[in-house]
């Protein structure tokens, strides 16, 4: 067998395809359980591979199965590879698509089994779903771009992939063509083509599980692995995006800060257990009725940022008031009932804070301060419950 036969190049395919296949699955273990798809897209690759594989004995095969299994492997590897990429940027998986797609491909290609298709409109039906294919997951790595150096890579690869899936029709429809393995002059370079944007994707693959693992660790570091909610690193980070973004669009930007009422006593009577459980659930109440830009942080202890882009002091105010007045009659913990909250609100567009975090921040610590002289209040201006608040209280 030369070097370069072309039976010889379907198997190194295959085998760079299981080679690739499994450099996915020893990455897989250790990530975080938040990056998905991992597993799937090792799967695609794999089932690829068996499917390349199949190619070359094909002949060993009765036809039907010679037909059906090679291609629909083959291409039920490019489906799994569109799945594990909506699982890795999150977005929604398509479940009808999803289930209509494998039925549409061993349908296509079981009926060309059974009705002994000529080879010309095998290629063309092949070539189809296979473009199909390759443009969607080039769909779903586009929406990407922008925040992963790997999702271009995967773009440009699937795009030539989809090209030279084009191609191959013309040597695949040629007179007198009936074998997969003597369609054209070009077909080693065809192989050796699929070979290389194979390893290209999978690179590109790997790229983006990079980029994604990095942004989930920052991620991590700041959140608050109790309440979810942001911690003091997290509030700070996206805060200083929201701001810039009010800065560009003019708008101002509100700033809650809250205080459980007595939680020290709390957890003096009750145990930190409980304690934790009252953080939590009071967490929860808040994010149930945030707008989707808003954001929540324990800043430290018992005390939560809520950030309201967009909105007025009023508007904050009102937002303040709401969660004092339900957190009284909401089951925080079981049988803990009555637990207030008092709360500081600032306002980017009172005189002397602006769109600056260190100001909001400390405007509404002071208000706090004040609130909490009489606890289960609100307080959104410097004047508060029992007189004027000096402006170096603290609380």
């Amino acid at each position: 067998m030369e070097l370069l036969d072309i039976r010889t190049l379907f198997m190194a395919d295959a085998l760079v395809g299981l080679s690739l296949a499994s450099v996915v699955f020893v990455a897989r273990w250790g990530l975080p359980s938040q990056v998905r798809g991992v597993w799937v897209w090792a799967a695609g690759d794999a089932v690829a591979a068996v499917g390349r594989a199949l190619f070359v004995v094909r002949d060993e095969l009765p036809q039907m199965l010679g037909i059906l299994v090679p291609n629909s492997l083959l291409l039920g590897g490019f489906l799994l590879h569109y799945l594990a990429l909506r699982l890795l940027f999150d977005r929604r998986v398509p479940i009808g698509w999803m289930a209509v797609a494998p039925a549409v491909i061993v349908g296509s290609f079981g009926a060309a089994a059974v009705f002994n298709a000529p080879f010309s409109v095998r290629v063309v039906l092949f070539t189809l779903l296979a473009v199909a294919l390759c443009l969607a997951c080039a769909a779903v790595a586009w929406q990407a771009r922008q925040r992963s150096m790997g999702a271009r890579v995967m773009v440009l690869a699937f795009l030539l992939m989809a090209a030279m899936a084009l191609l191959r029709v013309v040597g695949g429809t040629a007179p007198g063509v009936t074998d997969v393995f003597a369609m054209f002059a070009g077909q080693h370079v065809s192989v050796l083509g699929a070979i290389v944007l194979q390893i290209a994707i999978t690179v590109g693959y790997l790229l983006c599980l990079n980029e994604t693992l990095r942004r989930e660790l920052e991620r991590l570091s700041g959140t608050d692995m109790l309440t979810g909610a942001y911690n003091r690193r997290g509030l700070l980070a996206e805060m200083a995006r929201d701001l810039d973004r009010a800065r560009r669009l003019g708008h101002p930007v509100s700033l809650v800060m809250f205080d459980i009422d007595h939680f020290k006593r709390v957890n003096d009577e009750r145990g930190h257990p409980v304690g934790d459980l009252v953080l939590t659930a009071f967490a929860e109440l808040v994010t149930r009725r945030m707008r989707s830009t808003d954001l929540l942080a324990r800043y430290g202890g018992e005390e939560f940022v809520l950030v309201l882009p967009g909105a007025t002091s009023e508007e904050a105010k009102l937002v303040a008031d709401r969660v004092r007045r339900e957190v009284p009659a909401a089951a925080l913990a079981p049988g803990l009932d009555g637990i207030t909250v008092s709360a500081g609100v600032a306002c980017s567009d009172e005189p002397g804070l602006g769109l600056q975090a260190p100001s909001l921040i400390a405007a509404a610590d002071r208000r706090l301060y004040a609130a909490k002289r009489t606890r289960n209040a609100v307080v959104a201006h410097d004047d508060g419950p029992g007189g004027p608040v000096p402006l170096s209280a603290a609380a």
